[in-house]
């Protein structure tokens, strides 16, 4: 098994437990300071807000990031409760802030400015609020009127933005309530899930702001956000916390396919990857590109070799797709799905489906809606001409801590829902799954992994995305997904990759090798520890339980003496048996049974 030489590094994908931070307590409320801002803030210890943060988009959209530094006051002592500081080198702009007690509640100041004497222009700086998933259907009151009554969170993903956020607003969240007061512009509040983001986010200033904003040398932006409890008027029962296993209704197993990385693949890939048998292999073609027959033929040798049918994600102009009757014959009859989409767009358009139909014939299917997010599909869907519907879902749409992961999964439930209700009974394939978005939503039209985000991130390799991959199959199980797309063969986005004549399996290999030929089987619903989640598969060979850890903390428990538990030490995959594994975290847990059948 594969030794990546990190122990963080297998285990998470990160280094995130060495990062700096410091727990704040002012009277009933907590939070944790972190260089990605004020997170987990809690009144009487129950969670209120994921997230405080400053953010800086640049004129294309897409976002500097900047880490955080406190100062924390010393116990007792008047002023601040903590400062902070951080630099936008690429904008040349400096922010500074502090966190100050205020009666039941506290104030955060942001003041941003240029650094020397360049004039800065971006779209948007400021705060933003990170709202939890769990307000979807809390009320929302606005003061003075700004809200009608009886105004709620949504619980179905909506179009941002939701709607636009007074000075004042009242969050149905704890028993007492909690008041958002927010100064130094405008505001409004979008629903983050079309990101597959969970939760809302107020931010400064709306989209339909002019911009670009300027600031010039001596310049100073300054937004306050005052956070209180509401005295005097109780909100309704606290909803309890959700578990994505819990109550959900029975589904089957989804055929899963893999994304191809190209070309041919050397032996010991070809082997791990049939090791899987997945259901179809996933390649991609832009009729645009010059050599597209070329490389498609490349990637049709891995096809052949495996003896799989194929779904192919073609990039072409509505104008002249005349080159796509080509297809079937290139894959040598194994095309049976095309995904359409528009060449420079993330959408496809009705007048290329049309176009590809009578190129095409009767034996491939048409399908198509978002190569970027949910987000994209709502905008403008073509479903009445579509034979299958698809869009992809990335973990890592705004943030790539381990928290905003983790939390993706939340989202998943309303996401699903949103995308089979305007479906209308056609199937729907999602994909890329994974934690890398395809299309960058915020700079350039060229799709590939957001800004950078590429190379530095380790995800992929680790044991928390092999449960985080466990957990989003379970919930795509019970919402009765029709095909799922998954992981590439090799590489960065890959299931391993190749080590001279072998192959290095990543985490999730082995948790997918383990749902091999289950597709179809029964998804039994069923309670899970808290920070797990359970997929129960039923069917002809027996029985099969992958339990998923994705907590920071082990759960409480043990796990089943007959299961195994693979999970990271020091540095080194190990599967081992439950009662010698302890309770690791992250990890994912199989416990198979082969005795009787399909109930």
């Amino acid at each position: 098994m594969p030794d990546t030489g990190g122990a963080d590094e297998l285990a998470w994908g990160d280094r995130e437990s060495a990062e700096p931070w410091h727990d704040l307590t002012l009277g009933r409320w907590s939070a944790r300071l972190t260089a990605r801002g004020i997170e987990d803030v809690r009144l009487d210890g129950r969670r209120v807000l994921t997230r405080v943060l400053h953010t800086v988009r640049a004129t294309d959209w897409s976002t500097e990031r900047a880490a955080l530094t406190y100062t924390l006051a010393p116990p007792g002592r008047d002023g601040p409760a903590a400062t902070f500081t951080a630099r936008y080198p690429g904008h040349g702009l400096d922010l500074r802030g502090e966190i100050r007690a205020v009666p039941d509640g506290f104030d955060v100041v942001f003041e941003s400015r240029p650094a020397g004497t360049r004039t800065v222009r971006v779209n948007r700086v400021g705060p933003a609020v990170l709202h939890p998933g769990d307000q979807a259907g809390r009320p929302v009151r606005g003061h003075p009127g700004g809200l009608p009554a009886g105004f709620a969170f949504p619980r179905h993903v909506a179009r941002s933005p939701v709607f636009a956020a007074g000075a004042r607003m009242e969050l149905g969240l704890a028993p007492t309530g909690v008041v958002l007061e927010l100064d130094g512009g405008e505001f409004e509040v979008e629903d983050h899930r079309d990101w597959s983001d969970d939760g809302f986010k107020t931010y400064t200033p709306p989209l339909a702001a002019p911009r670009p904003i300027v600031l010039r040398p001596g310049d100073v932006l300054r937004h306050r956000l005052r956070i209180t409890a509401a005295p005097g008027r109780p909100s309704p029962a606290r909803a309890r916390p959700r578990r994505p296993d819990e109550a959900t209704p029975a589904g089957v197993m989804p055929p899963l396919g893999l994304q191809h990385s190209g070309g041919a693949l050397p032996p010991a890939a070809l082997a791990a990857v049939a090791e899987l048998r997945p259901a179809f292999l996933h390649l991609t073609t832009d009729l645009a590109h010059p050599r597209w027959r070329d490389l498609l033929a490349a990637d049709a040798t891995a096809a052949r070799a495996l003896d799989m049918p194929v779904v192919l994600t073609l990039v072409a102009d509505p104008t002249d797709p005349g080159p796509a009757a080509e297809l079937p014959g290139l894959l040598d009859g194994r095309l049976t799905t095309v995904l359409a989409f528009d060449a420079g767009t993330a959408r496809t358009s009705a007048a290329l489906v049309r176009a590809l139909r009578p190129r095409l014939g009767a034996g491939v299917a048409i399908g198509g809606g978002s190569r970027a997010h949910l987000a994209a599909l709502l905008a403008a869907p073509p479903v009445d001409e579509l034979d299958v519907v698809t869009f992809p879902i990335a973990s890592c749409a705004h943030d790539v801590d381990r928290a905003a992961v983790r939390s993706s999964l939340d989202s998943h439930p309303a996401v699903l829902a949103a995308a089979t209700e305007l479906a209308g009974g056609r199937p729907l394939l999602v994909g890329p799954v994974g934690h890398l978005p395809y299309w960058d939503s915020w700079g350039a039209a060229t799709p590939g992994p957001a800004y950078g985000w590429g190379p530095g991130l380790a995800r992929q390799r680790s044991v928390f995305h092999a449960a985080w991959t466990v957990a989003a199959l379970a919930g795509f199980a019970a919402a009765g997904v029709a095909r799922v797309s998954l992981c590439h063969t090799t590489g960065l986005r890959g299931v391993g990759e190749p080590a001279g004549d072998a192959f290095a399996a990543y985490p999730v290999w082995f948790a997918l090798r383990e749902l091999a030929g289950t597709a179809g089987w029964r998804r039994l619903p069923g309670a899970t520890p808290p920070g797990t989640t359970g997929l129960r598969l039923r069917g002809p060979a027996g029985g099969l339980d992958l339990l998923a850890c994705l907590a920071d903390d082990p759960p409480a428990g043990g796990f089943p003496p007959t299961a195994e538990v693979l999970h990271a030490v020091a540095g080194t995959l190990r599967r081992e048996p439950a009662r010698t594994a302890g309770t690791p975290t992250p990890c994912v847990v199989v416990d198979r049974q082969p005795r009787g059948g399909q109930p």
